[in-house]
């Protein structure tokens, strides 16, 4: 997940940035230095869904930080901020 102020890494996935992406070696997947949060899966099962694999993943590790997360909305970006429900809500 972006934070708000990463709007220049979302462009760049999209194609519209030449911003450098720095990424995080870790032993399951590598993944985006800075983000907002991160979930790191190991793969759990697969199912077939006829023309596509539907695949889910066991939660390994996780790590969050304070801050807005950027939304896209109506064909523009737009901080996504809603600081008295945080993620310890969620577990």
């Amino acid at each position: 997940m972006l934070g708000a102020e990463q709007e220049a890494i979302a462009l760049q996935f999209a194609g519209g940035s030449d911003t450098p992406v720095k990424w995080v070696s870790t032993s399951v997947a590598p993944r985006l230095s800075g983000v907002l949060a991160y979930l790191a899966c190991t793969p759990w099962r697969a199912y077939d869904g006829g023309d596509h694999t539907l695949f889910l993943g066991e939660v390994a590790d996780f790590h969050y930080r304070d801050g807005d997360a950027l939304g896209f909305h109506s064909s523009g970006f737009t901080p996504i901020g809603n600081p008295e429900l945080g993620m310890e809500d969620l577990f």
